[in-house]
């Protein structure tokens, strides 16, 4: 079964609040966000979906925005960091204020 797995769909991830959840996806790495839901558990907690231009497979990043959600900590089976692959061209809006926000994990 497992050789059948080809790729990610998406990294689901928490976050503490949507307007910065948002600002840091849009503004800052320029991506789009291509989709709002709730999370099916809670449903007053936005699911928010953060992608390419057209939402490729594989792009995709989603975050439930907790308003009071304490700081992660690293643990067992957790994912501890998440890199993006920047493509050649022209620099992408606010890549200083990326790399240094990326650090700060």
């Amino acid at each position: 079964m497992l050789t059948q797995i080809r790729g990610l769909h998406h990294v689901t991830s928490m976050a503490s609040g949507a307007r910065a959840n948002n600002a840091f996806f849009t503004d800052t790495l320029g991506l789009r966000r291509v989709k709002k839901t709730v999370n099916f558990d809670a449903p007053d907690v936005y699911h928010l979906y953060y992608a390419d231009e057209i939402g490729t497979p594989g792009t995709v990043m989603t975050y439930f925005p907790f308003p009071h959600a304490g700081r992660g900590r690293r643990g067992a089976g957790e994912v501890a960091i998440t890199s993006f692959a920047i493509p050649e061209g022209p620099p992408m809006r606010g890549r200083a204020a990326c790399a240094s926000a990326m650090s700060m994990a």
